[in-house]
């Protein structure tokens, strides 16, 4: 009796056997899916940020570019006049410049730093 049940059986377990292949294979394909959305996520988060750092990069660099310049000027400026004639013909009027001047940078580092 056991053999002529035996096709059936093996029909039976070829086919449990193929249910379960199959919800593996769906639960697999869920789990990618799931994990597909998450890489999407980051790689949206990760491309944001890359493009916020290139325009602080950007607005740092023209900062810097800026103060190149306002610095590139001052020198110029420092070497056309001859600082120690002056200081020599009239040390209180270069006395005076160079405290006002050392107070006006003062006030613009206390500002700078409170920003």
């Amino acid at each position: 009796m056991f053999l002529r049940l035996l096709p059936y059986l093996l029909v039976i377990a070829g086919a449990i056997t193929a249910v379960l292949a199959y919800n593996h294979a769906i639960s697999k394909a869920e789990r990618l899916e799931a994990d597909n959305k998450i890489l999407q996520a980051q790689s949206e988060a990760y491309y944001k940020a890359k493009e916020q750092q290139k325009k602080l990069n950007e607005e740092i660099n023209s900062k810097y570019q800026t103060a190149r310049t306002n610095a590139d000027n001052l020198r110029k400026k420092l070497q056309e006049h001859n600082l120690g004639n002056i200081i020599k013909k009239k040390p209180g009027l270069a006395a005076r410049a160079i405290n006002n001047g050392t107070e006006r940078v003062r006030k613009q580092l206390e500002a700078a730093a409170n920003h």
